[in-house]
C-alpha cells in the first residue's frame, strides 16, 4: 500500500536513492519507499522492536562513511 507518485522522478534525479532504498528493503524485509520528494527514505514496522532489530542489521550492512554520513531514526506515530 506504500506509494510515492514522485519516487520515479527522484530515482532519476538521484541514482543513489535507488540503493538506499534497495539496502533498507533487504535488511528490514519491508518495502521501503522514499518520502516525499526525498531524500528521506522510509519503511514502516508493527513494533518498536522490529524496527530496531532492522537499524542494527542495517548499521551492520554499512561502510563506516556510510554510517557517519546516513541518519537512521526510528520515530514512532501513532
Amino acid at each position: 500500500m506504500l506509494y510515492n507518485d514522485l519516487q520515479e522522478a527522484a530515482l532519476k534525479l538521484k541514482k543513489s536513492l535507488k540503493g538506499i532504498i534497495e539496502r533498507l528493503a533487504d535488511a528490514s524485509g519491508k518495502r521501503a519507499i522514499i518520502s516525499g520528494s526525498g531524500p528521506s527514505v522510509f519503511c514502516l514496522f508493527q513494533t518498536g522492536r522490529e524496527a530496531r532489530e532492522a537499524k542494527e542489521r542495517l548499521l551492520k550492512r554499512l561502510s563506516t562513511w556510510e554510517r557517519n554520513e546516513w541518519r537512521i531514526i526510528i520515530a514512532r506515530t501513532l
